[in-house]
């Protein structure tokens, strides 16, 4: 390994050196100098060696730091590159549970629309709407299962001054002497036609009460009246009680019953109004009927 091939190569190396323009006294001076100052500084010496060394010992004796957590680092590595659980087959596996889901039958836009589709049919379902929220109502205000009667009364009462009832009664009525027939109005003052609006003229001296005559009105216009004459002619001999209910009188239809005493047989200006047996729109009460 060592011959003379290398001798004269160490040789040419010094002489390189020795008549080197770049290598000289000044460098040799510059040399000494950088080495005195550390020879001779206050910052590094014996203290600082001994410091560095037992830190060399520190670690090459820690009970910490070591062969045994070299080796426990390497097998950790290990684990995770030689792991069945993690690796190539992994991820293949989770990008095919997606490619399954996203090319899925069974998810996607057509399932984004069949539920767009379900909530349309309820937002404009025609069984579903504010009309069959207010049976609802009426039907649990109707029920005898629920409340007392007079619970009930006032929520009829707060229904009617919100133009919610469509039903209303004069309640039970003294028949006045003077009372030979019983009229009824109705107007619609609404901008739209009243499909039907009913009006019952009952017996309530029998028990239970019967329905004496109807009246039934269909398609009455816009801004538009109508009246019934219940005349002594449908009436029971000697009738002395009676009620008239009324069906379908909703927001915006007013309605009014009073006794009559024809004059002289007419109408009109010649009837003569029982004042006792006369019901205005605000006297109806709502009628409550399970």
């Amino acid at each position: 390994e060592v011959g003379l091939s290398e001798i004269k190569s160490e040789i040419r190396a010094i002489e390189s050196l020795v008549f080197s323009t770049g290598v000289g006294l000044s460098e040799i001076k510059s040399e000494i100098r950088a080495i005195e100052s550390l020879v001779f500084s206050t910052e590094v010496g014996l203290s600082e060696i001994k410091s560095e060394l037992r830190a060399i010992e520190s670690l090459v004796f820690s009970t910490e730091v070591g062969l045994s957590e070299i080796k426990s680092e390497l097998r950790a590595i290990e684990s995770l590159v030689f792991s069945t659980e993690v690796g190539l087959s992994e991820i293949k596996s989770e990008i095919r549970a997606i490619e399954s889901l996203v090319f899925s039958t069974e998810v996607g836009l057509s399932e984004i629309k069949s539920e767009i589709r379900a909530i349309e049919s309820l937002v404009f379902s025609t069984l579903v709407g504010l009309s069959e929220i207010k049976t609802e109502i009426f039907d649990i205000i109707n029920n005898p299962s629920y409340g007392l009667i007079e619970i009930k009364s006032e929520i009829r009462a707060l229904e009617l001054a919100n133009g919610l009832v469509s039903d209303l009664t004069t309640g039970p009525v003294l028949r006045d002497v003077n009372t030979q027939d019983i009229e009824v109005k109705i107007l619609n003052n609404n901008t739209i036609t009243l499909p039907v609006a009913t009006v019952l003229l009952r017996d309530i001296e029998t028990c239970p009460a019967i329905t004496v005559a109807t009246a039934v009105f269909n398609d009455l216009g816009p801004k538009c009246g109508t009246f019934v004459i219940f005349t002594e002619s449908v009436m029971p001999t000697g009738l002395g009680e009676f009620e008239v209910q009324l069906y379908g009188i909703g927001t915006g239809i007013y309605a009014w019953v009073s006794g009559r005493n024809p004059v002289g047989g007419g109408m009109g200006r010649g009837v003569q109004v029982v004042g006792a047996n006369t019901f205005r729109h605000s006297e109806l009460a709502p009628l409550i009927d399970p």
